[in-house]
């Protein structure tokens, strides 16, 4: 049985191309929210807001890095983050890809960030630095982007560059943690009672911008999905719905090589190769 706790959202009636008054969250008994609206892009718009309303604060600390602002609220602890992301040059990469999304998918990123500014404007106490709004698609790629190279280890190659540690790549620290990711998947066939299960297990921490956030999106387009995403995405990373299911698992493939390179004497950013320019 569910105890159901219903919210309409409350905002103008026009908000860019997001209509609030199509959006509804229900949250059950544990407070998993339940988004329905007429579009995707409207669940995004949903999803955004009810997250906010749960984890505000983890959702706009991992734009901040995203966007290199962090520093900006965690003063020097948020430095590192910073120089990373304007090493790996996120927004230049984004503005260059950013024309070859498909428009559903833009229309979904728009619809979330619009959740995310219009929670901001009525909610202003719980901004944490005024300049990372309004949050813009591209804002919200550049976390990606920078998550995306993290999730595959260059952060550390990066780190030995730095500290000038680069004798012993074997591993890059790999083998310290050989945790990794579990999926298991069994065909109706194969169980006792005819159904067909998916166990995920996705060693993933109970808080921090790479923890699950639980909910389910239903739009009259056809989405209907119970799953789990992380701050900051604006659609289910690992679920199910009436078809299929999905998820990700974690291993380590050798993702990223580094490359030391020798200098010419005296001409800037020449190298060489074999002794030669």
């Amino acid at each position: 049985m569910y105890k159901i706790f219903i919210f309409f959202i409350a905002a103008s009636i026009s908000y860019g191309q997001i209509n609030p008054v199509d959006v509804e969250i229900v949250r059950d008994y544990y407070g998993v929210p339940h988004i329905y609206g007429k579009t995707d892009a409207d669940t995004a718009y949903g999803l955004a807001w009810a997250h906010s309303e749960d984890d505000f604060m983890t959702i706009q600390k991992a734009y901040l890095a995203g966007n290199g602002m962090l520093s900006k609220y965690l003063k020097n602890d948020g430095i590192i983050v910073d120089f990373l992301t304007e090493f790996i040059e996120s927004e230049k990469k984004v503005d260059e890809l950013f024309d070859t999304l498909s428009e559903d998918f833009i229309k979904l990123i728009e619809g979330y960030s619009q959740g995310i500014n219009k929670y901001a404007e009525l909610n202003p106490e719980k901004v944490l630095v005024k300049e990372l709004f309004p949050i813009t698609p591209k804002k919200m790629l550049n976390y990606s982007f920078l998550q995306l190279f993290i999730s595959n280890g260059a952060d550390k190659l990066v780190s030995k560059i730095i500290s000038n540690n680069t004798l012993n790549l074997s591993n890059l620290g790999i083998n310290d943690d050989i945790q990794g990711s579990n999926t298991f998947a069994f065909n109706n066939n194969k169980t006792k009672n005819g159904e067909t299960y998916l166990a995920i297990n996705t060693h993933q921490p109970l808080d921090g911008p790479n923890s699950w956030y639980e909910v389910h999106l239903n739009s009259e387009e056809g989405t209907n999905i119970v799953g789990a995403t992380f701050a900051g995405a604006p659609c289910v990373l690992t679920g199910v719905n009436e078809n299929l299911a999905w998820t990700h698992t974690v291993n380590y493939p050798d993702k990223a090589d580094l490359f030391k390179l020798k200098m010419h004497k005296s001409k800037k950013d020449i190298y060489l190769i074999d002794n030669k320019k």
